[in-house]
């Protein structure tokens, strides 16, 4: 039988209503899925918009000024107005290859009451190579808050300061460099060494780390999270870290997470920022380019008084370090900073460890003779290896 015009149409029309029907399914189902879509980042939006605002007002509750690397013995010298400034007013600032850094400080003023922190965020003397002549001795200090003379707010009275005063009533020039940061471990130390020792090229290389390396880690070791910067500090993490919701966040992780009591622990515990066998790694790097320089190595093992927390971590630490290194290297003795001595306490902080004007003068005291060989030594063009025992015999240690 003949398909008729009719029926053909028929059949045709059908379909496109069926057709018809379908799309306009799709559409509604497609507008209603971007309805919600839109409602639901509305909602998210006003959520973490509250949020922000909250913690914006409450930021009084969880911003300490000792959050913004000022001791609380140091805090009386400074105007009660900056005790409880804004983050980005900080000492250290979020460092793409370091973690953190102190910020750079073109204009030479004050940060947190902090003097001599210069244009590359260092405190002291600004590496400049243009400025340098051969006629002069050049030290390289590298350390963490100890050497960079935490809670000493006048440069001048920290120890290369010091230093470099006493050394300068001597013949010849001298001019110390310091490139500790506090909160340093030796491991971000190593990163630090390896873009500044061979431009400066220092005679005498003096290392001072220890604190930071048994500071207890609740994830990461240092090694880990220096390897993983180059995620953590992409534009947008980067953008999160500076919302008030991630201070406040950050903050209650450290006053209820981290305990005060678990800061320092021994050096067996697998959950320190820089395991010993990578401390001794990072020494050796330290020690073993120096050698081949002819650099001459004095290790500073962090003295204490015995009000200090974590006598014993930080004891097998220094001992570690010591046996490890003390025939390629010499090992500075702080007898009466050490917390055998009955008088010790009188050289540190409150905290026990961070040393105050009085220790940073002794520290400087027991450098200087030591700084005089080598000063001779490269006076006279000769640039090898220091005895140890020489020196330990012709000063008393």
């Amino acid at each position: 039988m003949a398909l008729k015009h009719t029926d053909w149409v028929s059949e045709t029309s059908h379909d496109d209503k069926g057709t018809s029907y379908d799309q306009k399914n799709s559409r509604y189902l497609y507008f209603s899925i971007k309805k919600r879509i839109f409602f639901a980042v509305i909602v998210v939006g006003l959520f973490f918009g509250g949020l922000e605002l909250t913690c914006y007002f409450a930021r009084s509750l969880y911003i300490n000024f000792r959050k913004l690397g000022l001791p609380a013995y140091a805090a009386s010298n400074i105007p009660s107005t900056i005790k409880y400034t804004l983050r980005e007013n900080e000492l250290s600032h979020p460092d793409d290859g370091l973690l953190f850094h102190v910020q750079q400080n073109p204009s030479g003023d004050p940060i947190q009451g902090y003097t001599g922190i210069n244009a590359l965020g260092f405190r002291g003397n600004l590496y400049d190579p243009n400025l340098h002549n051969d006629d002069e001795t050049k030290v390289m200090i590298l350390g963490d808050s100890c050497a960079f003379g935490w809670g000493i707010l006048d440069y001048r009275l920290t120890f290369q300061s010091i230093l470099e005063e006493s050394l300068g009533e001597q013949p010849g020039e001298f001019k110390v460099y310091n490139f500790s940061q506090p909160g340093y471990s030796s491991s971000q130390g190593k990163v630090v060494f390896n873009r500044w020792f061979s431009e400066v090229n220092p005679n005498l290389l003096i290392i001072y780390f220890g604190w930071n390396d048994i500071w207890e880690t609740p994830l990461l070791t240092d090694n880990q999270y220096l390897n993983l910067l180059q995620f953590t500090h992409s534009p947008p993490l980067r953008w999160i870290q500076k919302t008030n919701t991630y201070l406040a966040f950050e903050s209650l992780y450290q006053t209820y997470i981290i305990k005060p009591s678990s800061q320092h622990s021994q050096i067996n515990n697998k959950n320190v920022r820089v395991p010993m066998k990578d401390a001794i790694a990072n020494f050796k790097t330290f020690v073993t380019v120096a050698n081949e320089r002819d650099t001459e190595v004095i290790l500073i093992l962090p003295p204490l008084s015995n009000r200090a927390p974590g006598l014993s971590g930080i004891l097998g630490y220094n001992n570690k370090i010591r046996n490890e290194f003390h025939k390629d290297a010499m090992v500075l003795n702080l007898k009466d900073m050490d917390y055998d001595s009955p008088n010790s306490y009188g050289f540190f902080f409150p905290d026990g460890f961070h040393p105050n004007n009085e220790g940073a003068k002794y520290i400087a005291g027991q450098l200087t003779p030591l700084c005089q060989q080598v000063a001779m030594m490269h006076r006279k063009s000769k640039r090898k290896s220091v005895s140890i025992s020489m020196l330990e015999n012709d000063n008393g240690f």
